[in-house]
């Protein structure tokens, strides 16, 4: 009985048979993808993929070739100004405070809320 095969199976067994599989190599190839069976090629293939790491999801901030790289931030000095200005002026107010990082935040409590100030630097605008 002959399998019944969706036009992109079809066009996949085209193409096989094109690369010089015989029509019942091609069928069957097809009917392993449905089945997802796992022939000695494929897992042999898989394997290599798998020690080159050709499959591995990589993080970001790694190259291709597994190193990491390292950003040096410049201290921004005007940053640094501005969020000390701002906790020395709310120094008296909150019941204890926190500079969480010195270019950006600063924590504090008061009257039992919890508060946070966040600095952005915005970029200036494209020039045309």
């Amino acid at each position: 009985m002959a399998e019944k095969f969706t036009l992109e199976e079809r066009r996949e067994i085209e193409a096989l048979i094109a690369l010089g599989n015989t029509r019942e190599e091609a069928e069957q190839c097809i009917m392993d993808d449905r089945n997802n069976v796992e022939t000695d090629y494929m897992r042999e293939m898989r394997e290599k993929a798998e020690k080159a790491g050709l499959l591995r999801v990589q993080a970001r901030g790694v190259d291709g070739f597994g190193k990491k790289h390292v950003r040096t931030l410049k201290p921004n000095m005007t940053k640094r100004e501005i969020i000390q200005t701002v906790a020395e002026g709310i120094e008296e107010l909150p019941d204890s405070m926190t500079i969480i990082n010195p270019e950006r935040q600063i924590d504090f409590w008061l009257d039992g809320n919890h508060y946070s100030l966040t600095l952005t630097q915005h970029r200036p605008p494209k020039k045309s």
